[in-house]
């Protein structure tokens, strides 16, 4: 459970410094051929959703969906060429992170998903009151989503803001892909990049009702954060987000 997928992570390291080419294709991929056995096991665990749906930080979220994907994202040092041709974006910093202790496979740790989102402000020299949108892992269930938005809110939204801030815009891309596993994390950067492309945060699919454990998180960030403007916005189906140009 990492902010940032270990692929991406592997690509842009030796780029920092100066130890491969210039260049790096980064491009996990997930395709399932024929294992049923596995969807079978999750299934059998309760960790699969029965509708087929995945319903991120909703009240009904019940499991995630395996999905399908192959992603690849084309990598390369600010000071190289490539032809004249702009990136999407900048990326100004990865952080990875283990999980630790937790009480079980599907549960995850708090404190560890915060030193990651901590570690990666940190080496991007990033107040957390900049940032205006955080792409989730957002698994969609009942258990995994509010202890994201709690390590998220303890970060981004909590006592470590000193000056008021816009509302935190909150996407997740599985609940239109489903879980990809290995290719999940490149395929949330995509989403992130298509939003950036047309300033506009796309809609989280089949939110109608938020987890009222992730309405608590935030709660609590917003009362340790000292009321500096610590709302988060949650884009639903049939509705869009603008960002704006610093997004």
């Amino acid at each position: 459970r990492n902010l940032l997928p270990p692929a991406r992570r592997w690509a842009c390291s030796p780029l920092a410094w100066w130890t491969c080419f210039a260049r790096r294709l980064v491009s996990p991929r997930r395709i399932y051929w024929n294992a049923p056995d596995t969807t079978s096991m999750f299934q059998s665990a309760g960790m699969l959703a029965l509708d087929g749906r995945c319903k991120t930080l909703d009240a009904a979220a019940s499991g995630y969906v395996r999905g399908e994907a192959c992603v690849s994202l084309l990598v390369w040092s600010s000071s190289s060429s490539l032809g004249g041709m702009d990136g999407f974006a900048a990326l100004r910093a990865t952080s990875v992170n283990q999980d630790g202790r937790s009480s079980s496979l599907t549960a995850p740790n708090g404190p560890s998903q915060q030193e990651a989102v901590r570690s990666a402000l940190r080496l991007a020299g990033l107040p957390p009151q900049e940032l205006d949108m955080v792409q989730m892992h957002g698994t969609g269930t009942s258990l995994g989503d509010p202890i994201e938005v709690g390590a998220l809110s303890a970060v981004v939204l909590g006592a470590s803001c000193t000056s008021a801030r816009s509302p935190l815009v909150l996407t997740a891309g599985k609940s239109g892909t489903g879980h990809t596993e290995p290719a999940a994390g490149l395929l949330g950067v995509s989403k992130a990049l298509l939003g950036l492309s047309q300033a506009d945060c796309l809609p989280i699919l089949h939110l109608r009702l938020v987890n009222p454990h992730v309405s608590s998180a935030l709660s609590m960030a917003e009362k340790h954060g000292g009321g500096l403007g610590t709302s988060c916005l949650m884009p639903r189906e049939g509705s869009s987000l603008p960002l704006g140009p610093a997004s």
